[in-house]
């Protein structure tokens, strides 16, 4: 099996000059963990992840804070580095050069590069243009096809579920959230009320960042009735 087989190709990206907060934000809504970041043209810059948002921080602009930064030689770089100035482009904080495969990479190569590499993610080129993402979610589901045994599918949905379940738990300290769940071929179900939108939007995410979690089919309801904005984002195919 190779990577044109497995691979996710309807890709999530992010334009190189997006604010880290617009880049988490989109996260947040798609439940993915991690984005390519993509030149004018669709051309592959960088991945920017979730790990990468958690260590550099993810700044907003304060009202008159550009302004004064502006007038004052040096406050810029000052008040980048206490963390109080507009918001950092991802570009600055995503990994450049990262590691992809051609749609021709067969699967135990995929493997071995995500094992090595300790990453949850390949970009798919054709070129230098991306065509799809290869998870470690797609590579289990892989695995699974290529193992021929429906037995062994069973056994890795109640793997991810316990996993998912216990993911969920160590969310809210060790208590078990109002919400059912169930697997069936690496999608997870997720049905139930939860009291607001940043509860939902926080087990959505969660489940998400769960390795061998290949889809969520989403019947949670909110007691909230306002949803988050969408922020920008940009088409891999972007030209």
């Amino acid at each position: 099996m190779k990577a044109q087989d497995m691979m996710t190709r309807n890709v999530i990206g992010i334009a190189a000059d997006a604010t880290t907060s617009q880049a988490f934000d989109l996260m947040k809504r798609k439940c993915i963990s991690g984005l390519p970041v993509l030149g004018l043209h669709g051309e592959l810059m960088g991945i920017v992840t979730r790990n990468d948002l958690i260590r550099n921080g993810r700044t907003r602009p304060r009202p008159g804070v550009t302004e004064l930064m502006q007038c004052v030689p040096g406050l810029n770089a000052l008040a980048s580095w206490l963390g109080i100035g507009a918001a950092r482009s991802v570009q600055d904080i995503m990994t450049r050069d990262p590691i992809t495969v051609t749609e021709q990479t067969r699967l135990g190569n995929i493997v071995a590069l995500l094992n090595h590499h300790r990453i949850k993610r390949v970009p798919v080129m054709h070129g230098n243009r991306i065509v799809g993402i290869v998870s470690r979610g797609d590579v289990i589901r892989a695995l699974a096809h290529v193992l021929g045994s429906a037995q062994s599918q069973e056994t890795l949905d109640a793997d991810l579920e316990t996993r998912v379940r216990a993911q969920l738990a160590q969310m809210i300290e060790g208590t078990a959230p109002p919400v059912q769940v169930s697997v069936h071929r690496g999608e997870v179900e997720l049905c139930g009320t939860v009291q607001s939108d940043r509860v939902h939007d926080a087990i959505r995410l969660a489940v998400a960042n769960t390795n061998g979690v290949g889809a969520i089919r989403d019947r949670l309801v909110s007691e909230e009735s306002v949803r988050t904005p969408h922020g920008p984002e940009r088409s891999a195919g972007a030209s």
